[in-house]
C-alpha cells in the first residue's frame, strides 16, 4: 500500500495574502494520519467582466517502503459573473504521461474530455441546477460548495457532484453542524461546521470561515485532513459547538 510522506514543501511557508481588489490567495497543508504529506495553493482573480478564475497547484509525496515518488497537478476553474461554472481543467505535471481532463459547460450541457495515456474520450451530459464539482484532490473547491448552501432553506442539502474522471455524478450531502472555534497559536478562529457526505463513498467534516473559505476538511476513513497553512501548526478544535 502506498502511503504519502512529507518532504518539506516550500509552498507551505507562504502566508495567505490578498493579491488586490477582488483577488484572493490561500495555501493549505495536506495531512495523512496527522503527518504533513503535501500542499495545495490557490489564487483567484476577478476580471473586469466579473468572471472569476481560480488556479491551483498541488503536490503530494507518495512513499512505498523505502521508495518515494512525487505526484503533482494543477487545476483551473472559471465561473461567470453570476458564479455559474464555465470550465474546469485538471492536468498532471509530474510524470511524462501528461494525463488531463477538460470540463466545459454551455447551453445547459456539460462536456468532459479526458486524456489518459495518450487516448482521449469525451462525454456530454445535461448540466442541472443542482450540479457541482467537488473533485477528490482539489480541496479548495469546498469554498464553492459551501457558497452553494442555501441558508434560507436550511437543513441537509443534496447536490449532484460531477466526478470528471468517472464521467458521472454522485449525491453529495451538506448538513450544517453549527458553529465552532478553532484554537490556534494565532488565537481563536470562528468557523461554520458542516457534515459532508459523498453518498456511499466517504463522510467528512468541513469547517469554513465567514466568507465560506475552507479552514479545515477532515475525512476520517481516509485518515485525511486539509488545514489552512497558517493554522496548521498545533491547530485543535473545541468539541462544543456554538
Amino acid at each position: 500500500m502506498k502511503i504519502p510522506v512529507f518532504c518539506g514543501l516550500a509552498v507551505l511557508l507562504l502566508a495567505a495574502a490578498a493579491a488586490g481588489e477582488g483577488d484572493y490567495a490561500q495555501s493549505y497543508v495536506i495531512l495523512i494520519k496527522g503527518e504533513p504529506v503535501g500542499s495545495e495553493s490557490v489564487r483567484e482573480t476577478v476580471g473586469d467582466d466579473g468572471t472569476l478564475t481560480s488556479v491551483s497547484e498541488h503536490e503530494i509525496i507518495i512513499a512505498d517502503g523505502n521508495r518515494s515518488s512525487r505526484m503533482a497537478y494543477t487545476a483551473r476553474m472559471v465561473f461567470s459573473a453570476e458564479r455559474e461554472l464555465i470550465s474546469y481543467h485538471y492536468r498532471y505535471t509530474s510524470g511524462s504521461a501528461g494525463d488531463s481532463f477538460e470540463v466545459t459547460v454551455d447551453a445547459g450541457r456539460l462536456t468532459r474530455v479526458l486524456t489518459r495515456s495518450g487516448q482521449t474520450s469525451e462525454i456530454t451530459v445535461p448540466f442541472t441546477s443542482d450540479m457541482v464539482i467537488f473533485d477528490f484532490n482539489v480541496y479548495h473547491q469546498a469554498d464553492y460548495l459551501a457558497a452553494r448552501y442555501d441558508e434560507d432553506k436550511g437543513g441537509a442539502q443534496t447536490f449532484a457532484n460531477f466526478i470528471p474522471v468517472v464521467g458521472a455524478d454522485l449525491p453529495l450531502v451538506l448538513t450544517p453542524a453549527g458553529t465552532a472555534k478553532l484554537e490556534t497559536a494565532a488565537g481563536e478562529v470562528p468557523v461554520r461546521s458542516f457534515r459532508l457526505e459523498l453518498v456511499g463513498i466517504w463522510t467528512g467534516n468541513l469547517a469554513v470561515d465567514g466568507r465560506n473559505r475552507l479552514v479545515r476538511l477532515s475525512i476520517p476513513a481516509r485518515d485525511l485532513e486539509v488545514v489552512r497553512a497558517d493554522l496548521a501548526p498545533g491547530v485543535t478544535g473545541r468539541s462544543s459547538l456554538r
